[in-house]
């Protein structure tokens, strides 16, 4: 999906510290060649079943 835009993807945080009590929620960070075209690919995250927080996450968005 992502093709040449994605460089990489991290998994971040709480579930990715061992040991760690942690939501059951498991957090990604794509790490692209752009940033501007990241919202490009919600819609297909989102039929995949993920929720798009956007380039500065949800803590941004509730602020």
């Amino acid at each position: 999906m992502f093709a040449d835009a994605l460089i990489d993807i991290h998994h971040i945080g709480s579930t990715s510290v061992p040991g760690l009590k942690a939501k059951p929620i498991i957090d990604t960070m794509p790490v692209v060649r752009n940033i501007e075209v990241i919202d490009d690919f919600n819609a297909q995250m989102t039929e995949l079943g993920y929720e798009c927080m956007g380039k500065f996450g949800e803590w941004y968005s509730n602020h």
